[in-house]
């Protein structure tokens, strides 16, 4: 088979897994898991308003709509008004069904709550619809709505208050009362007017259609794209120009499935649960970090919110402060022309005859692999310091190549002066037994701290005093938050760790979890440090180890991260040894899966504001199969020697 035909195999296999998966995002957004719980909406039914009189009794109004709305809905929208007189005891604004039903309280201090029965008995999760108590005699909003019983949204006057999808979030919608006081011996002291009820019917026969098509779609995919592996095991050596160009196409691909799917999500389904209008993040504004980090000048620990990152990265940013509006574009400038020419040199295609055909694949392939990568556009996206650091390790990285090792370690200890964690490759000099270098690198990296530290307000040892205390909250902010906002884009083993832990052992604190990580941690870094110093192995397989250990260990570890990915895979191209193993296809595929947008959905936990991408597991278990496969092929070809391949 030529590659011609091959590039066409895998696209069409590729095009009916994508059409396949599509159709279950659909089906999973409608709550349809299986053909025993079908769930889809074709049509709304919406009830009259009812308007209630002040000062109702129990029950005199028992609003029972239980003969036209089942209790296996798609979606139900409920919307009205009301005020309370006083608020001296709990009033019930709310109750959708006898028993596991969505509850909405008043309490005697006024504030609005919503009670979800989980199914247990005497179990429940409350949910404030705003930390401001209500104002009595006066009218406020109220609109919720709820999928399929799993996922919750309300507005509280006019302004989106909850957002939450989960399991726990489990209730019926049978008989819906409203205006009732808790206790029978008094009424409702308030009013509620303008109440609506919409809800959507199920339709069995359009989801049961999707359903099988979908099977239809996965079943040949698969098969396609088997057949396609069987092809490439018959040739796994890769030249370069074959590695771009596949590399290249996948790439594309994957980009343009993602817009597709974009598109048709955002227009045809705008409101579905799990469904966000982005695969980057869904809760930001553009280059939030880099205007969050500019604002501190040369004052950054002295504030009421204190920097969290290391002192030289406020004096790297502090000419593009004085640059003030102009700061911002010209930094997103510089990281986006430094990924094109990184790209231009690792990537371009090699072919003695120099013609328009290859000129023009050159600029194919630097466009889609610089520009239209997962890892480019999230550390696009935020704009946060990572930049620099890319860009320091992608001078290291030429450098180390062209054995000037003394520029080489000046950039490692500029990237590590920014963020600690690319002190690992010192590990690379180690291996080359430049140990001069890694103690330069090691010093500059010290000096550059201390110049920092100098130039900013207040002196040495007042933002010494400072930062150390800085670091001591940051650390208790990624306590505070890892359920939340530093697990919701995170490539880190921190979070798996402590959701693992909890369900061995729920009484472990914290802070003993935190200790315990960086325990365990420090003890497979030293491993990993004989290994790269020790193993013979080439110069891509280290790197690699090398960044994903940046990526896993750390316990912040957000996906702008990815974009140091570039430096394995730029070697792994330029790679002209034949692996023993013979792997070239399954490393590409690995590198494939990780430069692709993946987030098709997002579900939501116990934090309503946050949002978990599919990359959470796929980037991390992806980081971890690569490094255990080439930790296996280190041992087992530790004693053979590279032999050169044959372009």
């Amino acid at each position: 088979m030529k590659w011609k035909s091959a590039r066409w195999l895998l696209f069409i296999a590729l095009f009916m897994l994508f059409t396949g998966f599509f159709l279950q995002s659909i089906l999973n957004c409608f709550g349809y898991w299986n053909l025993f719980f079908p769930t889809n909406t074709i049509e709304k039914i919406t009830l009259p308003n009812y308007n209630v009189i002040q000062a109702l009794p129990k029950n005199t109004l028992n609003f029972e709509p239980s003969e036209v709305v089942p209790e296996n809905l798609q979606d139900v929208d409920i919307s009205f008004k009301f005020k309370i007189d006083k608020s001296n005891k709990t009033e019930l604004i709310l109750k959708t069904a006898p028993d596991h039903a969505l509850t909405m309280l008043i309490t005697p201090n006024a504030l609005p709550i919503i009670l979800v029965e989980t199914g247990k008995k005497n179990e429940y999760n409350a949910l404030k619809m705003t930390i401001l108590p209500v104002s009595t005699g006066h009218w406020h909003s109220v609109r919720i709505h709820f999928w399929n019983q799993h996922q919750l949204s309300t507005w509280f006057d006019n302004q989106h208050k909850i957002n939450i999808q989960s399991d726990k979030i489990n209730f019926k919608v049978s008989q819906i009362k409203i205006g009732s006081s808790l206790n029978t011996a008094e009424p409702f002291n308030g009013e509620i007017k303008n109440f609506k009820l919409s809800y959507s019917k199920i339709n069995i026969d359009l989801a049961y259609r999707i359903y099988i098509f979908k099977n239809i779609f996965c079943c040949f995919g698969i098969l396609l794209f088997i057949f396609f592996l069987r092809f490439w095991s018959e040739q796994p050596i890769l030249t370069k120009n074959q590695k771009v160009e596949w590399f290249s196409f996948a790439l594309l691909i994957g980009f343009i499935a993602m817009m597709t799917y974009q598109f048709i999500m955002s227009v045809y389904f705008p409101n579905l649960p799990g469904h966000q209008s982005t695969f980057v993040y869904p809760h930001s504004f553009p280059f939030s970090d880099w205007l969050v980090t500019l604002m501190y000048g040369l004052n950054p620990y002295n504030t009421p919110i204190p920097g969290a990152y290391f002192p030289f990265s406020y004096l790297l940013v502090y000419p593009f402060f004085l640059m003030g509006s102009l700061g911002l574009p010209i930094g997103i400038m510089i990281f986006t022309g430094f990924v094109v020419i990184f790209v231009a040199y690792y990537f371009r295609l090699e072919d003695v005859a120099k013609n328009n055909i290859i000129l023009t694949s050159n600029l194919k392939n630097i466009f889609i692999i610089s520009l239209l990568s997962y890892p480019f556009w999230f550390t696009f996206d935020l704009a946060n310091l990572e930049i620099f650091i890319f860009i320091f390790l992608g001078f290291f990285l030429y450098f180390f190549q062209k054995k000037k090792f003394y520029p080489a370690a000046l950039m490692v200890a500029c990237a590590g002066a920014t963020k600690i964690y690319p002190l690992v490759f010192i590990l690379l000099f180690i291996a080359e037994r430049q140990y001069r270098a890694a103690l330069f690198c090691v010093f500059t990296t010290i000096v550059l701290t201390i110049i920092s530290l100098l130039v900013f307000h207040g002196g040495m040892l007042f933002n010494i005093h400072l930062f150390t205390h800085g670091i001591n909250g940051t650390q208790q902010g990624i306590i505070n938050g890892i359920n939340g906002e530093y697990a919701d884009f995170s490539v880190s083993l921190f979070p798996f760790f402590y959701k693992m832990m909890q369900h061995i052992d729920k009484t472990i604190g914290m802070i003993d979890l935190y200790h315990y990580y960086y325990f365990g941690v420090f003890f497979l870094l030293i491993l990993l440090s004989l290994y790269v110093v020790l193993i013979n192995q080439t110069l891509w397989k280290k790197v690699f180890l090398l960044v994903s250990a940046m990526l896993l260990f750390s316990p912040i570890s957000e996906h702008y991260k990815l974009i140091h990915l570039f430096l394995p895979l730029a070697l792994f191209i330029n790679e002209t040894t034949i692996d023993p193993d013979k792997k070239d296809v399954s490393y590409l595929i690995m590198f494939i899966i990780l430069f692709i947008p993946v987030n098709y959905n997002y579900s939501q936990d116990s934090y309503p504001q946050f949002f978990s991408a599919i990359s959470n597991i796929t980037e991390p278990a992806t980081l971890i199969i690569g490094t255990i496969a080439i930790l296996i092929s280190g041992f087992k070809n530790r004693k053979l020697k590279p032999q050169n391949s044959i372009d």
